[in-house]
């Protein structure tokens, strides 16, 4: 996935993180911490996957895993692009969770 998520299309690299999430063998964070991993091994400078994975979850209406995606690039230094905070925002909003959507802003 880490080697896919640089090609001109996210979309093969986003239904795989959604494949991966979907079918409840590895939690977020263990899809996250591998991700990390792989970025390490293949020497990529880059942490789009870890956005993708972010809208994965939030076109999997997983706003929880979403927001604990985005807790813990900021856990590594990393900001999310503006795209996956806008993802993120808007899944609490559709799903009327105004309070988390306040907490994700501040």
């Amino acid at each position: 996935m880490a080697a896919t998520s640089h090609a001109p299309n996210p979309k093969p690299t986003l239904q795989l993180l959604k494949e991966t999430n979907n079918n409840g063998a590895y939690s977020i964070r263990e899809v996250f911490n591998e991700l990390g991993v792989a970025r390490d091994v293949l020497g990529g400078k880059s942490y789009v996957f870890y956005d993708l994975l972010i809208r994965a979850c939030c076109e999997l209406k997983r706003g929880d895993d979403a927001f604990e995606c985005f807790d813990m690039m900021k856990g590594k230094g990393v900001i999310p692009c503006v795209h996956a905070c806008n993802d993120i925002l808007s899944l609490f909003l559709k799903l009327n969770t105004i309070e988390k959507a306040r907490v994700l802003y501040a």
